[in-house]
């Protein structure tokens, strides 16, 4: 669960001062990251981060 809340918070943070639209934007954004994670598919930033760790 922390690691939906890093993740929240990492996208979140570049639309705090920006108008509701923006907000919207960026949890529709997160939903289908998340959403992609749960059905084991993988994001780029998912497997950036892999390939990474190697």
């Amino acid at each position: 669960m922390a690691a939906c809340t890093k993740l929240i918070h990492r996208y979140l943070k570049p639309f705090r001062r920006k108008d509701e639209e923006n907000l919207s934007e960026a949890r529709s954004l997160i939903s289908s990251k998340l959403h992609a994670g749960i059905q084991g598919g993988e994001t780029e930033s998912g497997k950036e981060g892999y390939n990474n760790e190697k």
